[in-house]
């Protein structure tokens, strides 16, 4: 049988142990995780520490935040980013592209730099805002 953690870090250009599968894996670890596979879900108010990934191979879920603090390493989601309360999306500062719709509902500053979203984008002032921007 293969391994997907060894296959996805070859893909990646990094460690194996630089892979997760497992969200517990984000939450324990001290190392860098560069590629998380799987949905990032977390429905409270404020984020635990935890290891960012520069990739998610999934959508991330956090309705309840009101920042993005703790995602500054985040480049990549390759599934939907829905953060419904985010009021400050600093946090995003390396967020560039999004394969899915972003849906940032309640966020009314404008975002300043170019973040590829191949769905739509959903912000307080601008309900639908496009698919590039």
């Amino acid at each position: 049988a293969r391994d997907k953690k060894s296959d996805f870090a070859f893909l990646f250009d990094c460690e194996r142990d630089q892979v997760a599968d497992d969200f517990e894996e984000l939450l324990n670890s001290d190392s860098n995780i560069v590629v998380y596979l799987g949905d990032f879900v977390f429905e409270r108010e404020e984020l635990p520490k935890f290891s960012c990934p520069k990739y998610i191979l999934g959508n991330l879920e956090c309705p309840y935040i009101s920042n993005a603090d703790g995602f500054e390493n985040l480049e990549v989601v390759r599934g939907d980013v829905s953060c419904y309360y985010l009021v400050d999306a600093n946090g995003f500062s390396s967020l560039r592209e999004v394969y899915g719709n972003l849906v940032l509902s309640n966020l009314e500053d404008e975002i300043t730099r170019d973040i590829y979203v191949a769905g739509d984008s959903y912000f307080k002032n601008d309900k639908k805002a496009g698919s590039v921007r």
